[in-house]
């Protein structure tokens, strides 16, 4: 993300000591950095289960950064998180905040914008992406399920304001689809719209296994979305 004013900014996750994940961020004049962290944390949510998964987006008036509220971290009824399963499945909304033009300083109050549906994604809702399509509307990709399971997948939803509830979910991209790409995940879009690139699998049933960089054209039409 590229500040106004003439510096580079980036979001991170860190555990804080003696708690959950954060998010932080830090700036640097250049790309190569050293990049150097603020005096503070910028989000953190010790009850929800930790932060991760932060990204910014530009809608040309207003900065916004968005993130995961990492609920199955808690455990609940994911398998997500190893153990023995119990009880419901815990939150793990997706949250966007406006900002500053600076990107360090939150505005307003966090909105939810998206959470997981229990069973159907076993929990999970994470890495959030944004893109503003040409009727005025949004569509948020994201990823489902558990990151080291065959069923990760890519998601999204529409909405037509940013910061509002997003529904008409979709599936863009999963195992199932037969590209010899398993548990993809993690989309990022071009702000051109069509140019995504994400990451997955080359085996199935590995979990631990080294993930891949994909690139792929999309083509968004309506409140359907293909490839």
């Amino acid at each position: 993300m590229i500040a106004d004013t003439n510096y580079l900014a980036v979001y991170y996750t860190a555990r804080k000591n003696g708690g959950s994940h954060c998010i932080g961020a830090a700036t640097s004049a250049t790309a190569l950095g050293p990049f150097t962290p603020q005096g503070a944390p910028l989000i953190c949510n010790d009850a929800g289960g930790g932060v991760i998964d932060a990204a910014g987006y530009d809608d040309g008036v207003d900065r916004w950064i968005m993130w995961k509220v990492d609920g199955n971290n808690l455990g609940g009824a994911t398998t997500c998180q190893g153990g023995t399963p119990s009880g419901a499945y815990k939150p793990t909304p997706i949250m966007i905040q406006r900002m500053a033009r600076d990107a360090l300083t939150l505005l307003d109050r966090p909105s939810q914008i998206l959470d997981n549906e229990g069973a159907s994604n076993n929990g999970v809702v994470e890495a959030p992406s944004l893109y503003k399509i040409g009727n005025g509307n949004y569509v948020l990709f994201y990823s489902a399920h558990c990151y080291s399971s065959d069923d990760y997948d890519i998601e999204y939803a529409f909405s037509s304001t940013i910061n509002g509830a997003y529904t008409n979910r979709g599936i863009l991209l999963r195992s199932v689809d037969n590209k010899g790409i398993w548990g993809p995940g993690g989309l990022d879009i071009d702000p051109n719209g069509h140019s995504v690139l994400f990451h997955g699998r080359l085996n199935a049933n590995n979990g631990n296994g080294a993930r891949e960089l994909y690139s792929a054209e999309i083509t968004i039409n309506g409140r359907s979305i293909g490839y």
